[in-house]
């Protein structure tokens, strides 16, 4: 009996689940040669070998976690209040503006991409701030128009909301 995935082809390997280790191991345990049982469980003999040490030496079985990739923006707290700033400074300027600043201020070249999901990550909004062309009726029924907020009460706003955010991270 041999384990497949067919599904798996041209997918990127995730590590072996806890309870496939576990069961592996059970069989090894109950007597099944480890060929036969790296062949059943579809994993390698050096695999077993590993979980065999591992646990041997008193650790967990369990998938240790994927380090994943160095943060290239947001890694610091300074760098959170750096681009912080630099949006404050140049709001209406596009994401792609922002890269090549954030590139002329840290040396660190990121894609738009990246920029997007580190000023959604710190809660910056591009939406405009005033009233602009809307109105609304006042209490004699006349229309009058919406008054627009001061750009440093919206900058106090998006402050205040990084101050919590860095808080409880």
């Amino acid at each position: 009996m041999q384990i497949e995935c067919a599904s798996c082809e041209n997918r990127r390997m995730n590590a072996y689940s806890k309870d496939l280790r576990i069961k592996a191991l059970g069989a090894l345990e109950r007597g099944m040669p480890r060929k036969e049982a790296a062949s059943t469980f579809g994993v390698s003999l050096a695999t077993l070998k590993r979980w065999l040490k591992r646990r041997r030496e008193g650790e967990d079985i369990a998938p240790r976690p994927s380090p994943g990739r160095t943060p290239r923006i947001l890694a610091t707290e300074e760098q959170r209040h750096a681009l912080w700033e630099q949006l404050e400074s140049n709001h209406d300027a596009t994401l792609a503006c922002h890269c090549g600043l954030w590139e002329n201020e840290t040396g660190v070249a990121v894609s738009v991409a990246t920029m997007s999901r580190a000023v959604r990550r710190l809660g910056w909004t591009f939406k405009k701030v005033g009233g602009g062309h809307r109105t609304r009726r006042t209490v004699q029924g006349f229309l009058q128009r919406t008054p627009k907020r001061d750009r440093s009460q919206a900058a106090e706003v998006r402050r205040r909301v990084l101050d919590q955010r860095s808080a409880h991270p």
